[in-house]
């Protein structure tokens, strides 16, 4: 057979692998939707309470002119430094996973009218942040889902963590895509923002994927800062965010690396507060210690939620579960923190579910 014949014969093979592989993910998705549309008759619009149990803006400058100190591995990291009491209160909204997940969204609620929803719904809010918990886009690799991305979200302080879609297809290529997304990172993938009282350690949690230099880096990085937060007396608070969740009632359970990692280094240190993370396709606001853990990935991709209670530790409050797209919004006060949740309900609209105060560790918190 000549050379053409061949090249024939492998390009009826390449057709006819991709009309296999085409089958099996359209066969894959209706797995998945019965998984996701099975968790979802199951959980609903669900919400256990449970109180028993136990423009993008560049490096330096803040929304408004605000200056946000910005410290990671780049280079030499700076140190934060405190500013002045005016810039409290400040707001800052935090959402996850906006990616696109055809072929799934045929089948499930989520896709790009609900991740619109909550992109019109920040550009009404107007946060001096955006906290993006990873997962911007659904193939890291993919020019196009970035450029989409980038259009869709332009104008928004969006300040991200590496979640594992960013990162999927070719990894270099997919961290040149999120770089070139988001420039005033300049070239860090986990770094330090510093507002008033509030310093928040920005985290990549996709830890398999990091070489044996970056995960020691990162780790002693994280200890620097938590040790440099303790020290200043202007900081009042520490929040860590990242893409994978210590903890979770989601039926995988938490991040057992991140929880090792992340979430132990901190809660030895008395001003560690909050835990933003994604990766699970619904809402939770978990206690656990006073520290306060929140899952927010209903930034748009499609919902699932499949409940278990064995992965939390002893005496862990459940404050609110829920399988919906939502905004979580953050006021910074003087006082602490106050946390609002703002859910999209099926029918386009945006009604408030609840608001709770997280005061600074060491005073009460308050339910509303």
């Amino acid at each position: 057979m000549g050379v053409l014949g061949m090249r024939g014969l492998d390009v009826q093979r390449r057709g006819w692998s991709a009309g296999v592989a085409g089958v099996a993910s359209v066969l894959a998705a209706l797995g998945f939707a019965l998984l996701f549309t099975g968790a979802r008759a199951f959980a609903g619009d669900w919400s256990l309470v449970d109180r028993s149990a136990g423009r993008a803006v560049a490096a330096g400058e803040g929304a408004g002119g605000l200056p946000v100190v910005l410290a990671g591995p780049a280079g030499e990291a700076a140190a934060p430094e405190a500013g002045p009491a005016r810039e409290v209160p400040f707001e800052i909204a935090v959402i996850a996973d906006t990616q696109s997940m055809v072929p799934l969204e045929w089948f499930v609620r989520g896709g790009r009218r609900e991740r619109l929803l909550v992109r019109d719904k920040l550009r009404e809010l107007r946060p001096d942040w955006v906290l993006l918990a990873g997962d911007a886009v659904g193939r890291g690799d993919s020019g196009v889902q970035w450029e989409r991305f980038r259009e869709e979200f332009a104008g928004l302080p969006v300040w991200p963590a590496l979640g594992n879609h960013d990162l999927m297809g070719d990894r270099e290529r997919a961290l040149a895509h999120w770089f070139a997304a988001f420039p005033q990172l300049q070239g860090r993938r986990w770094y330090a923002l510093r507002r008033g009282p509030l310093v928040v350690l920005v985290l990549d949690s996709n830890l398999r994927w990091l070489g044996e230099g970056e995960r020691v880096a990162q780790q002693q990085w994280l200890e620097q800062e938590l040790d440099r937060a303790e020290a200043d007396p202007g900081v009042r608070a520490v929040a860590l965010v990242a893409h994978h969740p210590p903890y979770s009632l989601q039926f995988v359970g938490g991040d057992l690396e991140v929880r090792e990692s992340f979430w132990e280094p901190a809660r030895r240190r008395s001003k560690f507060l909050v835990f933003l993370s994604g990766h699970h396709h619904c809402h939770q606001h978990l206690e656990i210690e006073g520290r306060h853990l929140f899952v927010v990935g209903g930034g748009g991709a499609p919902l699932f939620l499949r409940p278990r209670r064995d992965d939390l530790p002893p005496g862990a409050i459940v404050h609110d579960v829920r399988a919906v797209h939502h905004i979580l919004r953050l006021r910074v006060e003087s006082w602490g923190l106050r946390a609002i949740l703002l859910e999209l309900t099926p029918a386009g609209a945006w009604r408030q579910v609840y608001s709770h105060d997280l005061p600074w560790r060491g005073r009460v918190a308050v339910l509303h």
